[in-house]
């Protein structure tokens, strides 16, 4: 899991407590620890607001220091909690402003890292708290966890915390549960849409002409073939064919759009079918014959000459 931490406590380094001696200063943001290899003297915490008199010092034989950083630093860490149903997890990610608060304290229980002390302090409480959530609660248990804080905390492990932000999110399983659903809707209404499409397709292709079409597209025939087939209605229901080619049309689109047919293979198709209807019809109908001397259905108007 991700963590922003840091080091609070520096090399012990010696110390020479002689008469002459000047009593050490932290420097800002610092405490320095006094210790003695004596069991009777106890340590001495010298932070940089209370420097000891001198004869304080002199009455422990303290020969060691150690400096342990006390200034604010920013830590996260990550953590996952259980859930109400006992199945899903939540991950709660913490950022926040720690401060050492208990030099000495920080030094006897050998504290290396600030955001797993933390952590090791808030997982039992944020535990309790988001066993009473479900995934589906996430912004709830998010208000719930800052809500359970002060402004500044003060943890037993003599560790301060103030501005701490919470981010939560449901588990990879929960995540993965919930796209298997919608996959599953998905799904769902794909086949209500494509069963649709089908009904639709069933009867229109009680027309013989849609049949022609469905014959043809699935290469059973030929283009001529089928034009011939949808061409046997006389010319003056041209019209009311290119109606019903124009539905039909409508109809691939929305075939296509399902995805039931590569839109190359039915763009292909259609252009070779209406081209083979075109030729019919004007083979078929008085006037629209095509030939050197007549302009083709879309050739482009010619330039007339202007007026002198």
């Amino acid at each position: 899991m991700a963590e922003n931490t840091y080091h609070p406590i520096g090399q012990p380094q010696p110390y020479t407590n002689g008469f002459f001696d000047d009593v050490p200063v932290p420097t800002p943001g610092y405490a320095l620890i006094l210790t003695s290899s004596r069991d009777q003297d106890p340590p001495l915490v010298i932070e940089s607001g209370s420097v000891p008199e001198k004869r304080r010092v002199r009455r422990g034989q303290y020969n060691q220091t150690t400096r342990v950083d006390v200034s604010a630093h920013e830590i996260s860490f990550e953590l996952e909690l259980p859930s109400a149903d006992s199945i899903s997890r939540f991950c709660v990610k913490l950022s926040m402003s720690a401060r050492v608060r208990d030099p000495y304290q920080i030094m006897t229980d050998h504290v290396t890292d600030v955001a797993a002390a933390v952590r090791s302090q808030l997982t039992p409480r944020l535990e309790d708290l988001a066993c009473e959530y479900v995934p589906e609660q996430l912004q709830d248990l998010r208000r719930k966890i800052l809500s359970s804080f002060s402004d500044v905390e003060n943890l037993p492990c003599g560790i301060s915390l103030s501005s701490i932000s919470v981010q939560v999110r449901p588990d990879a399983s929960h995540i993965r549960h919930q796209e298997q659903i919608q996959d599953l809707k998905n799904k769902e209404q794909y086949e209500i849409i494509r069963a649709g499409i089908a009904d639709t397709l069933s009867q229109r292709y009680q027309d013989p002409r849609i049949q022609a079409f469905a014959e043809f597209a699935g290469g059973q025939i030929t283009a001529e073939e089928a034009a011939m087939r949808m061409q046997k209605r006389s010319a003056k229901d041209f019209d009311e064919s290119m109606r019903q080619y124009a539905e039909i049309l409508n109809l691939v689109k929305q075939a296509q759009d399902m995805g039931l047919a590569p839109p190359e293979v039915l763009e292909e198709k259609t252009t070779q079918l209406l081209s083979s209807m075109v030729r019919t019809a004007t083979a078929n109908t008085p006037g629209l014959e095509t030939g050197p001397a007549k302009k083709g259905l879309f050739s482009p108007p010619e330039d007339e000459d202007d007026d002198i």
